[in-house]
């Protein structure tokens, strides 16, 4: 066979590969969603005083009101509470509970328990005294506060109001003795009075039970303290309760809130505890678990969304999910202590924030019911987390806890709220739950082997960010002045929202000095970009025409501020404001272009002749070293004497090396803390190949010259960093938080496996957690972050978020092989006959068509300029019916594999490194930021 037959072959070959990898996968992706009003259908109904209970327990746990719906007299919200349910899928029980009062007085829990297929009692028992709910209120609570040993042991809390927390135990076949806490919360003999229970979770890694409570009571402007005790069940003995210094806001679940308990979530090496901070800014605290009950314990908080109401926790994949007041459902991963997504379950208005939420134990779906968006259910362990899908037409308000049973694909729903819950849960089916997707894989584009002029080629792309200092007021200027509060009252914040009607009032700001935005480095090009000083683009267009903000005193007084607070539209001469004059230092440069350089100085490009630094970048062809850097100065409440960033990006024999320097010199934070410097240094080396001299980018941090107040914490280099950080964060007071190096992406620090990835900057979780919480769009990781909360219920998260020193370095390295190059000594032979062809010389059915008798025979001659077979006027169009075409090709690859794989393998290695540019291309947008959620 000649060689222009071959290649003939060849592009047959890779024609069939096309459509078969890039045709049909784009036509399976187009599939329709499901039909999301077939999603929930409801199969069944379960009453809440169904007959066969009352067959077995009698009339009593009936409350007097039930039937004629008025809830009004009824002792401990027995109306509101009957019959509701705790499910167990693990031991396939469903339980379904009511309190009621004997004779004599005495108080009992009755308990039918249910085989959630069939719905049948299996077995029932009686508690000797009344369950607690979830809150301190029964009424608003919309659980049964119980923790679970999975598959072994059911933990039910009991009524707490003899003033000593009760535990009851149950193994699920017999009820067993009462466990007591002597911890009372309430009572003459109170230990702790005032405080009242908020939660029980078992600790599986060492059997132990691990309770929240908090006070003094709900309605009390007081209601500020969390407190964390455990009871060891192995031992019997109890450590606590010791206040978390992290949580000085209420307790949701004992706050007067329509709610859950709230859950710890435990790991090996920590607890996970959900609570509020000040101004009612939910939170979730990691508490080591040496010295977790001590005296001196370790915190670190990571502060979301404002006013939490309920939390559901999922132990399997490390998720917990907080449900604020708004109807907003936050899904927190403690493995990367980052909020990673957030799902409206309610719109606001005034019973639109009536939410009934649950979680499946084994799926990790959440569900949730409102009269706003109906019935729902959110995919909790995929990233980034979906919307929900919705049933809108099975709308109600929500408050008691949804149960999912995944083996049936059960769903248990009681809609209402208060004295107005329904008399029986509704029974919906549920399709399966999806696989959540797995995570890409960047070694795919390198075969890990040692280049070879001739053999393989290689691509390669590096970048390097970051900056000495930046600012974000997230929520504008929300964020600057204290707003005192009283309880959930904030009177200051009330005003500034009702009489402060600027456009720019509460917009996001920004500030950044010594800031490289970016340096690149590829195959084929280089490009960087860096400024002394910037703002947000918000900001540059208030400057620009300052008639958009306008301000004004709501006192019937008409009176208006002049400038850039002004109500009217000035004329046009005075709609002229200073503008934005600093401009970037940019440069690109391309495979046959000349390099270029830009310089922004002292003198050039400054805001009303203001200096505000320099910036240089200097953009070689590749191959050359590409260089950026920034340097600027700050002053203020919080001022940096030296903000600077250093970015070198270039090609070296052992691959692609990207460094950034960023430091921030002579800091002083409100005249009371001062740092000498804060130095971060980030560099990223890939070439395509494993490591095999450890990880394959660095990080190093350096902290010198603390002090508070004038008292040096560590006047030369802070060896603890740690310990340093502890003591500001206990000056801070829960105010100000500060945190170092936060939210690195630990795996691509170490690399891919192939070595075709490296980076430092933030994982996509904390990046999509940064995004929605302060608005922060890098990659960057910041040395040293200081936090400024200043959250209230009336306008939500207002946050002043200081960073020093961020760097962001990646490398790419692929390698695949040269097939342009190469030659093949054996090209395969098709003078064989086809194994596949039917007595008259046509295709299979399958195939379809008629196919030559051997492939040796030339091909005929195509006319360019009609596309037409010369030869055959009549014959079809080049390209014509490209179904068939395909599918024959796909025939012809597919020969040619079982033929001679080595030779289809090689083809098929050239057709993936033709895909390399759009994978390339496609992951650097990805590297350079995360969409928001």
């Amino acid at each position: 066979m000649t060689q222009s037959t071959w290649k003939r072959r060849a592009g047959t070959l890779l024609a069939a590969l096309v459509f078969t990898l890039v045709v049909l996968p784009g036509a399976a992706s187009s599939q329709t969603a499901p039909n999301q009003a077939a999603v929930f259908q409801q199969i069944d109904t379960l009453g809440r005083v169904p007959d066969d209970a009352r067959a077995i327990f009698g009339d009593v746990i009936v409350p007097r009101q039930f039937f004629e719906g008025n809830p009004s007299g009824d002792p401990a919200g027995r109306y509101y509470t009957a019959g509701t349910l705790i499910h167990f899928p693990e031991v396939r029980q469903l339980w379904q509970v009511w309190l009621f009062t004997r004779a004599d007085f005495t108080k009992a829990t009755a308990v039918a328990v249910r085989d959630p297929e069939t719905l049948k009692i299996k077995k029932t028992f009686i508690l000797e005294t009344w369950m607690a709910r979830g809150t301190a209120t029964a009424g608003y609570a919309g659980e049964w506060m119980h923790t679970v040993d999975p598959g072994k042991r059911a933990f039910v809390a009991m009524d707490p109001g003899t003033g000593a927390l009760h535990v009851n135990e149950i193994d699920f076949v017999t009820h067993k003795a009462t466990l007591h806490s002597n911890f009372l919360f309430g009572g003459a003999q109170a230990q702790f009075v005032g405080l009242r229970l908020g939660s029980i979770t078992y600790d599986p890694f060492d059997n132990s039970l691990i309770g929240l409570a908090g006070g003094p009571s709900s309605l009390n402007a007081a209601n500020t303290n969390t407190y964390i005790f455990k009871k060891n069940l192995t031992t019997g003995g109890t450590e606590g309760p010791r206040p978390l210094n992290s949580c000085t806001g209420p307790l949701p679940s004992v706050d007067s809130s329509r709610t859950y308990s709230v859950p710890i979530l435990p790991t090996q090496a920590a607890l996970f505890v959900p609570c509020h901070r000040l101004g009612m800014a939910g939170a979730v605290v990691r508490v080591a678990r040496d010295n977790a009950f001590g005296a001196d314990p370790n915190e670190q908080a990571v502060v979301g969304p404002v006013y939490v109401e309920s939390v559901l926790a999922d132990t399997t994949s490390g998720r917990l999910f907080l449900v604020t007041t708004k109807g907003e459902i936050w899904a927190f991963d403690t493995n990367t202590m980052s909020f990673v997504g957030v799902v409206s379950a309610a719109a606001s208005g005034p019973s639109g924030v009536n939410v009934g939420v649950g979680i499946d134990r084994e799926s990790g779906r959440v569900f949730f019911q409102s009269a706003s968006y109906g019935l729902g259910v959110v995919e909790g362990r995929f990233f980034p987390i979906p919307q929900a899908i919705t049933a809108a037409s099975i709308r109600a308000e929500g408050q008691e806890k949804l149960w999912s049973d995944s083996r049936t694909g059960k769903l248990f729903v009681l809609e209402g709220m208060l004295g107005e819950k329904r008399q029986a849960y509704k029974i919906y089916k549920l399709g399966p739950a999806p696989t959540p997707p797995a995570e890409p894989d960047p070694d795919r584009s390198t075969i890990d082997r040692d280049e070879e002029r001739g053999v393989t080629q290689s691509r390669y792309f590096a970048s390097g960010s970051g900056y000495g200092f930046r600012v974000i007021l997230a929520n504008g200027v929300a964020t600057i002045a204290p707003q005192p509060t009283a309880g959930v009252l904030a009177p200051g914040a009330e005003v500034m929202v009702q009489n402060l009607y600027s456009k720019c009032g509460f917009t996001d700001r920004e500030l950044l000095a010594g800031r490289v935005q970016k340096a690149e480095y590829d195959t084929g090009s280089t490009a960087a970009s860096a400024v002394a000083f910037d703002v947000d683009g918000r900001t540059k267009q208030d400057l620009e025409r300052p008639s958009r903000c306008d301000f004004a005193i709501n006192d019937g007084s008409n009176e208006r501020f002049s400038g850039i607070f002004s109500t009217f539209q000035p004329a046009a001469e005075y709609d002229e404001g200073p503008g934005w004059k600093r401009d970037n230092a940019e440069c690109t440069s391309f495979d046959g272009g000349e390099p270029s350089e830009d310089v922004g100085d002292d003198e050039e490009g400054n805001t009303d002749g203001v200096p505000l630094g320099k910036s240089r970048v200097e953009c070689p062809l590749p191959g050359g070293v590409l260089r950026a850097s920034a340097e600027s100065s700050t002053e203020g409440a919080v001022a940096v004497g030296k903000a600077a960033t250093d970015v070198t990006v270039r090609k070296t024999a052992k691959g692609v090396l990207s460094e950034v320097t960023s430091v921030a010199r002579n800091i002083e934070i409100g005249g009371v803390i001062r740092i000498e410097e804060v130095r971060s240094v980030a560099t990223s080396l890939a070439n395509g190949r494993p490591s095999k001299t450890g990880d394959m980018s660095t990080h190093t941090i350096e902290m010198t010259g603390v002090s508070i107040g004038g008292d040096p914490i560590c006047p030369a280099e802070c060896n603890d960093i740690g310990a340093t950080i502890d003591r500001l964060n206990r000056f801070g007071a829960g105010r100000v938080q500060f945190r170092v190096a936060s939210g690195i992406d630990e795996k691509l620090r170490t690399g891919t496996k192939k070595g075709a990835l490296t980076a430092v900057q933030k994982s996509t979780q904390r990046q999509a957690s940064d995004q929605a919480l302060v608005g922060d769009f890098t990659t960057d990781v910041a040395a040293l972050e200081m936090i400024v909360y200043n959250d209230n219920t009336e306008w939500g998260r207002a946050r002043q978020l200081y960073q020093f020193a961020g760097v962001s370095s990646v490398a790419g390295y692929s390698i695949a092989l040269d097939f342009s190059a190469m030659q093949f000594d054996d090209p395969p032979s098709f003078d064989e006959p086809l194994d596949d062809l039917g007595a008259d010389g046509s295709f299979d059915d399958d195939l379809g068509g008629p196919a030559p008798t051997s492939f040796t025979e030339p091909l005929p001659p195509i006319d360019e300029a009609t596309g037409r077979t010369i030869g055959n006027p009549g014959g079809p169009i080049e390209g014509e019916n490209p179904f068939t075409r395909a599918v024959l090709a796909v025939g012809r690859g597919l020969r040619l594999f079982f033929t001679s794989p080595r030779h289809a393998l090689l083809l098929f290695t050239a057709w993936s490194l033709f895909s390399l540019p759009g994978v390339l291309s496609r992951r650097r947008r990805l590297l350079a930021a995360v969409r928001s959620l």
